[in-house]
C-alpha cells in the first residue's frame, strides 16, 4: 500500500496481489510471506485497522520511530533536528456518492476546492513536514474546512502526539 500510495506503483487496491507479481516478498517482508498471504482481504482488514488506531496518530508515530532509530542496524542515529516545520493543507476531489454515511469521521462535502473543481465533492488534507520537506503529521478534514482552523488543529494535534 504504501509503495502504491507513494507513486511507485500505479495499480488499484482490489489488484494488490498482483502489484507484487515483480518484487520480492520474502525481501520485502521476511521468510515466509507469500503473494498468496497478500489478498484483498489481508488489504481490507489492514485498512480497517488503520482507521481504528488513527492513520494520523499511526504516520506521526511511524516517522517519529524512524526519526529516532538506528540507522540499517548501525548504532548511528538518524535523529534529524527539527528547525522549522511547514504546514499546509490541500483540497482533494472525489467521485461518487458519499451521502448519509453513519461515521464519525470528515464530511465528504462541496468546498472551496484548490484545484477549480467546483462540481465535485472533496476532502481537505493538512500535512506537517519538516525542513527537509520528510512528514511528521497528516490528517484528514471535512471538505468545508477553512485553512485556518484546519492548520491550527493540525499544529495542535502534532504537539500532542510527539
Amino acid at each position: 500500500m504504501v509503495l502504491n500510495g507513494l507513486g511507485f506503483r500505479g495499480q488499484r487496491l482490489y489488484l494488490f496481489p498482483e502489484i507484487f507479481r515483480t518484487i520480492s516478498i520474502e525481501r520485502l517482508f521476511g521468510e515466509g510471506v507469500t503473494r498468496e498471504d497478500l489478498n484483498q482481504y489481508v488489504i481490507g482488514e489492514t485498512l480497517d485497522g488503520i482507521v481504528k488506531y488513527g492513520p494520523a496518530k499511526l504516520l506521526t508515530e511511524i516517522t517519529l520511530h524512524i526519526n529516532h532509530s538506528s540507522h540499517y542496524g548501525s548504532s548511528t542515529c538518524l535523529l534529524i533536528p527539527v528547525h522549522c516545520l511547514h504546514a499546509d493543507t490541500t483540497s482533494v476531489s472525489v467521485y461518487g456518492d458519499y451521502k448519509d454515511e453513519e461515521t464519525e469521521s470528515i464530511d465528504i462535502t462541496f468546498g472551496i476546492p484548490k484545484n477549480g473543481s467546483w462540481d465535485l465533492k472533496q476532502f481537505v488534507l493538512s500535512l506537517i513536514v519538516n525542513q527537509h520537506g520528510i512528514p511528521l503529521f497528516m490528517n484528514t478534514h471535512s471538505g468545508n474546512a477553512s485553512d485556518k482552523s484546519t492548520i491550527l488543529e493540525a499544529i495542535k494535534c502534532y504537539s500532542l502526539i510527539k
